[in-house]
């Protein structure tokens, strides 16, 4: 089936045109959306962001413009798009903010006769403050 077919089938949402579209690209955003989340992601996210980029084309098949690009670099940069935005999902999720990490290190230092259940409430109450007065005493 040609691209100009395959587009028309999709279109007039024929699911034997969609299911020829993800059998023959598949791979490719496959690998498209590996090359963002190589070192990050697992074959969960890999799955969802291939699976993102056929469901955009099925329900967005007139955002393809033949004129522009083939379908294949089309959904490849969408499949990359998808992985990008999910990237930085799984890197905010990561990251620990410096005030979390000092909060949970050295904030409260040791001082003689303060027990761990002293220094516990002192986190505490630095936990229920408002973010003007937590960075005031921190």
């Amino acid at each position: 089936m040609n691209e100009k077919k395959l587009i028309e089938g999709i279109r007039n949402r024929d699911e034997s045109a969609a299911a020829y579209a993800i059998d023959r690209y598949s791979r490719l955003l496959w690998s498209a959306a590996a090359q963002v989340l190589r070192n990050i992601g697992t074959a969960e996210d890999l799955e969802e962001c291939v699976a993102d980029a056929f469901v955009y084309l099925w329900e967005h098949p007139e955002k393809f413009d033949p004129a522009r690009g083939s379908l294949k670099s089309w959904l490849a940069m969408i499949a990359r798009s998808r992985a990008i935005d999910r990237y930085r999902q799984l890197v905010k999720r990561q990251t620990v903010s410096m005030e979390e990490t000092l909060l949970q290190t050295e904030m409260i230092p040791e001082a003689p006769g303060l027990g761990e259940e002293t220094r516990a409430a002192l986190m505490q109450a630095l936990e229920q403050l408002t973010e003007p007065d937590r960075e005031i005493l921190l």
